[in-house]
């Protein structure tokens, strides 16, 4: 079975707090990266990769993890629905990959 991991309303309020950032504040991917880390090595079934989002409703970032021996992740490029070309699609085909692949493992 592959995880996926999405951040939560109540743990981006968490984040919000911890960095004193207000609720209209552009919230940072960046600030999201170590806690989903975190999300993803609790993974209970580490033969198998785990897959999560961040996002602040403008701007996705998708992440892979391998727990090898030393566990190794992946970032792919920021997709934002403010470029002139609206990446949604790109997102939406993304999180249908994502889907298939763990579809068959529910």
């Amino acid at each position: 079975m592959v995880q996926t991991i999405l951040a939560s309303e109540t743990s981006l309020h968490k984040l919000r707090t911890k960095f004193n950032l207000s609720q209209t504040a552009e919230f940072s991917l960046e600030a999201a990266r170590v806690q989903i880390l975190a999300f993803m090595l609790a993974n209970h079934h580490p033969e198998r990769p785990s897959f999560g989002m961040i996002t602040n409703s403008s701007s996705f970032v998708f992440v892979k993890l391998v727990k090898l021996q030393i566990p190794q992740y992946a970032l792919s490029r920021v997709f934002s629905l403010l470029s002139p070309g609206n990446e949604l699609y790109n997102v939406v085909s993304i999180l249908k990959r994502i889907g298939s692949a763990i579809a068959p493992s529910l």
